[in-house]
């Protein structure tokens, strides 16, 4: 398992939902948190590493402002959220956000501050959180992976044009990986 580099195809697809918890599955959520933790991001997408499952995991230790204790980085503080789904948003904050699949890409985004989600734990059962700030903005851009939808997706122009050069590069060695495959 890798995290997959935009420009793949696969970050574009929408997912489907999970619809029974297989053993699999929690085998899946262990190694995407070690990449997650290892590649030093607060939440990773199933579509992120080639799999086309309704699912995210994140780690709650992270700070207001990205920032994390080393004792809460350490994996087993990292949770997942199976067949996410927005009940609501509140309010609208522009904040710099950046994403493991666009290394070196980060952009003033537009998210709600405070959003009630619903979804599924490991063990199946239902679960309503209630986020804002940080947390908020990382349960809505889990969830816009989930539906295919990147950060250069909700770029303003002016983000567009200042990351221009640096998706060209990424593209390029997207294409120059295929060639070589």
């Amino acid at each position: 398992m890798r995290i997959l580099y935009y420009p793949h195809p696969v970050l574009r697809e929408r997912t489907n939902e999970v619809k029974r918890m297989q053993p699999a599955l929690k085998a899946e959520v262990q190694e995407m948190l070690h990449l997650m933790y290892e590649a030093k991001g607060v939440g990773l997408a199933a579509s992120q590493v080639g799999l086309g499952q309704r699912f995210f995991v994140y780690d709650t230790g992270a700070g207001e402002e990205g920032e994390e204790s080393e004792e809460k980085r350490e994996p087993g503080h990292g949770q997942v959220l199976i067949n996410p789904v927005i009940l609501e948003a509140v309010g609208e904050v522009e904040e710099e956000e950046g994403c493991l699949s666009l290394p070196q890409i980060t952009a003033n985004i537009k998210r709600s501050h405070k959003v009630k989600v619903a979804g599924l734990d490991l063990e199946g059962k239902e679960i309503v959180l209630e986020a804002e700030g940080w947390l908020a903005r990382v349960f809505q851009h889990e969830i816009d992976h989930l539906d295919g939808v990147l950060i250069i997706d909700r770029m303003s122009l002016a983000g567009r044009l200042a990351n221009a050069r640096r998706l060209k590069a990424l593209e390029k060695t997207f294409l120059e990986d295929i060639a070589c495959a």
